[in-house]
C-alpha cells in the first residue's frame, strides 16, 4: 500500500489508489489515461511555476483545479489534495503560499509518477 501523509490535516491521503483505475476495467483505456495524465502533469508543472512568477493567481487557480480533477480520475488523492491547496491559494491571490507548495507538489508528483510507472510494468 502507498505511504500515508499530510501535514495539513489530510492524514491518511494515499499517494495512489490503484483501485480507481482498476474500476475502469479496460487495460488499454487505463494505460491511455495514465499516459495522458503523465504528460499533462509533466507539461503543467513548468506552466504553474511560470504563472506564479508572473503573479497570475487566476491562471494558477484554473490550472491547479483542472489538474486536481485529473489526479482524482487516476486515483492520486495526495496529489489532488496539494492541487486543491494550490488552486485555493491561486484563487485568493495568496501567491506566496502557492509558491511554497510547488516543491511538495513536485515531490509528490514524482513519487506518484513512479508508482504509476511501476504499476504499468506489473501488468
Amino acid at each position: 500500500m502507498a505511504a500515508r501523509w499530510d501535514e495539513r490535516g489530510k492524514r491518511g491521503a494515499a499517494l495512489w489508489d490503484p483501485r480507481v483505475l482498476a474500476d475502469i476495467g479496460d487495460p488499454e483505456l487505463t494505460a491511455e489515461i495514465v499516459e495522458l495524465f503523465t504528460r499533462q502533469m509533466s507539461d503543467a508543472l513548468p506552466e504553474l511555476s511560470a504563472a506564479l512568477e508572473r503573479g497570475s493567481g487566476e491562471h494558477v487557480h484554473a490550472l491547479a483545479h483542472r489538474l486536481k480533477g485529473s489526479a482524482l480520475t487516476v486515483g492520486a488523492p495526495r496529489l489532488a489534495a496539494l492541487l486543491e491547496e494550490l488552486s485555493t491559494a491561486g484563487a485568493s491571490a495568496q501567491l506566496a503560499d502557492a509558491m511554497e507548495l510547488l516543491p511538495r507538489l513536485t515531490d509528490t508528483w514524482q513519487a506518484t509518477a513512479a508508482e504509476l510507472a511501476k504499476s504499468r510494468r506489473q501488468r
